[in-house]
This record gives C-alpha cells, structure tokens and sequence, in this order.
C-alpha cells in the first residue's frame, strides 16, 4: 500500500480496491482471449474495445486525473506486440476524467458522446448527442459546459444568491434595500472572498451608494472664482508694475549681472 503496510485486499479502501480491480481485470482479459486464440489456432483480434463504466468511482480527485492517461499506455503495451489497436470507452460523471484527455484528445481518433434526459419525449427517453469537444481547462468551466450543464459552479445557494445579485446589475440601478438584501444572501451562501464575482458585485454595489454628480446648475453658480473682476483685483500677483518696484532690492552684484545682460542684448 502507498502507505507502507501490507494490508489484505478486501481490508482496503473503496479506491484501491478499485484501482486493483481495473489491472487486474484488463490484464486477466487480455491473457484470456490470447489464451484462446491460441487454442482455436487464430491470430489475436486486430482490434480491442474496453468498456469501463464509471471510471473515476471511489477515486480520489487526484486519481481521477490520471486514470484515462495511466490506462491508455499500458493498454498498448499489452497489445503492442500483437499489433492490435486498443479503443477505450468509458462513461463518467467526472469534470475531473474529462480534463484530464484535454492534452491527449485528438479530433480525428477521438470522439465524445453526452448522454441527456430527453424530457420532450413521453415517457422521457435517454438520447445520445456527439459532440464537438472543445477544451475549458478549469474544472468549473467543465461543470457550466454542456457536459453537466450546470448554471453556477458553485453550491444551490450560491447559484440562487448570484442569481439574486446578477438580476440586479443587469437592471442597471436597485434601491438600496434590494442591493442590501442581495449582498447579505450572498454571504449566507458562504461565497468565499477568493470568488471572482465579488469584484463585479462589490464594483455595482459602491456605484449604486456613491453620490450623484452634481448637476449643471449648480456647477454655474461657481463661477465667482474665475470671473474677471476677481482676478482683477489680485493685482498683488507678479505683474510688470509691481516688479519695476521692487528694483531697490536686488544686490549690486545681481545688478551688474543684469546690465551686462542687458548689455548684451543691445549688442547682439
């Protein structure tokens, strides 16, 4: 065991029995049928199909992502030097399984089939779709995609609690007690403070409670302190007048270097 103890195999976890199971299963039924094959006097089959029916079951989240890629190597390890090809299929309800093939799916080999509830039918029917499989990366876009058609990646409460506020944004305005009451719902929900939708909903919510600008009107009764006859009387700013009067305090030397400026200036 990973933990270091040997522990009987019906003692084990859900998971490793599971795991067990699955290599014992494909290689038993391998060295079956070239058992077989051998009696009747036949090559191996030139093609091999492996069903397995929800492969992520009991396993962990981090099992779940290696499952499909441990399997597909040693499936051709086992029938390499047969020359057979090997074709998995396997159901799973896992968004986990599904991201895991996004760096080995390949358009041309591979292929995904979507499994519905087709309520328009009566008594409703399971219908099988092919669809085109597109990579979403996170695991929370797998669970809002057309795989799990999910609303929210999130609990009931959540979804309903960002249902509640997104209403709200796209109105464009709230009163104040419906936005107090759709942010007090979001954290009831337990939407944890790393979600990236409080930055949209914190974003409408300060909007919402900022104070209007001021209007026209009241931005044209200020104008008393641009007007002319204000600037008019603040003749004790910098002027030509007010500088010729301040002729007496310069030094001597600042003076002489000002005649031999002005000098200059006469020459040139």
């Amino acid at each position: 065991m990973p933990y270091g103890d040997d522990v009987p195999i019906i003692y084990a976890s859900a998971g490793m029995r599971r795991i067990v199971a699955l290599a014992y299963l494909l290689i038993w039924t391998w060295d079956e049928h070239l058992a077989a094959a051998k009696v009747r006097g036949e090559p191996p089959a030139r093609e091999i199909i492996f069903l397995i029916d929800e492969i992520e079951a009991h396993l962990h989240a981090r099992w779940q992502r290696s499952i499909v890629p441990a399997l597909l190597p040693v499936m051709d390890i086992l029938t390499g030097q047969h020359g057979s090809r090997v074709q998995l299929i396997t159901a799973t309800h896992s968004p986990l399984v599904l991201a895991s093939v996004e760096p080995l799916f390949h358009a041309e080999k591979d292929a995904w089939f979507d499994l519905d509830l087709d309520k328009a039918t009566r008594p409703p029917s399971v219908k099988l779709t092919s669809r085109t499989y597109v990579r979403h990366g996170e695991i929370g876009n797998w669970l809002t995609s057309e795989a799990f058609d999910l609303k929210e990646p999130r609990s009931i409460e959540g979804e309903r609690a960002v249902k509640q506020a997104r209403t709200l944004m796209h109105q464009g305005t709230a009163s104040a007690t419906a936005i107090a009451a759709a942010d007090q719902a979001l954290r009831d929900a337990g939407l944890p403070d790393i979600d990236p939708f409080w930055v949209r909903w914190g974003y409408f919510r300060d909007r919402q409670a900022a104070p209007a600008p001021a209007s026209t009107k009241t931005a044209s009764s200020r104008k008393a302190p641009a007007s002319t006859k204000t600037a008019s009387s603040r003749k004790a700013s910098p002027s030509t007048k007010t500088a010729s009067s301040r002729k007496a305090m310069p030094s001597r030397k600042a003076a002489s270097s000002r005649k031999a400026t002005s000098s200059r200036r006469k020459t040139t």
